[in-house]
């Protein structure tokens, strides 16, 4: 399981980076949902702000 922010996973699109920030990629949360199926991960929704 991997966990993301509450922001990220409600985001109409989700942008990456490399490590060395030389350039972005962008995917609509249907193609980030997808990826993270491909590579067999679910999900857990962390939110931070529930927290206080």
């Amino acid at each position: 399981m991997e966990e993301i922010l509450r922001g990220t996973s409600e985001a109409v699109v989700v942008n990456f980076h490399p490590l060395t920030n030389t350039a972005t990629t962008a995917l609509d949360q249907a193609a980030f949902r997808q990826v993270l199926a491909l590579l067999d991960r679910e999900p857990i929704v962390v939110d931070f702000g529930a927290l206080d």
